[in-house]
C-alpha cells in the first residue's frame, strides 16, 4: 500500500526546494525506523541538486529516534559527503535526541533558541 512501510502508515511529510546556494528540506511528523528509508532517499535527492548546503527544517518534527538521526546525518549511505547539513529550528524532540546522543557538535544547528547550540558553543 502506498505511504506504508512494514504495514505501518508513515507519519511524516516533507518538501524540498532550492533557495539560492542551498537546498531546503522541510520535514514534519515522526522520523524513525519506519520513515528512515524514505527520509534517506529524500536527503540523497536533496544532496544531488549540486548545492553544498542542505538546510533541514525540523521545527515540526514530533518524534526522532536513532534511525531518523542516522538518515539526517547521511549514514550509512554516505549521501552527505561534501554537503553541509544544517538543522533549522529543531523541535524539542530533535534537540533532546541530539543532547542524549552527544550529537550537538556533529550537525550545524540554525536556531537562536536551541539548547543544543548553546551547549556546543
Amino acid at each position: 500500500m502506498p505511504g506504508q512501510l512494514h504495514d505501518r502508515p508513515l507519519f511524516f511529510s516533507s518538501s524540498v526546494h532550492t533557495n539560492g546556494a542551498e537546498v531546503v528540506v522541510t520535514v514534519s511528523g515522526e522520523l524513525d525506523a519506519a520513515s528512515g528509508p524514505a527520509l534517506t532517499a529524500l536527503m540523497a535527492e536533496a544532496a544531488s541538486f549540486g548545492r553544498r548546503r542542505v538546510v533541514v527544517d525540523v521545527s515540526a518534527v514530533t518524534f526522532l529516534d536513532a534511525a531518523g538521526l542516522r538518515a539526517l546525518r547521511g549514514e550509512p549511505d554516505g549521501w552527505a559527503q561534501g554537503v553541509a547539513v544544517v538543522l533549522r529550528a529543531p523541535s524539542r524532540p530533535v534537540t533532546r535526541l541530539l543532547e542524549l546522543t552527544d550529537s550537538c557538535g556533529l550537525l550545524e544547528i540554525s536556531s537562536s533558541a536551541s539548547d543544543c547550540q548553546q551547549r556546543s558553543a
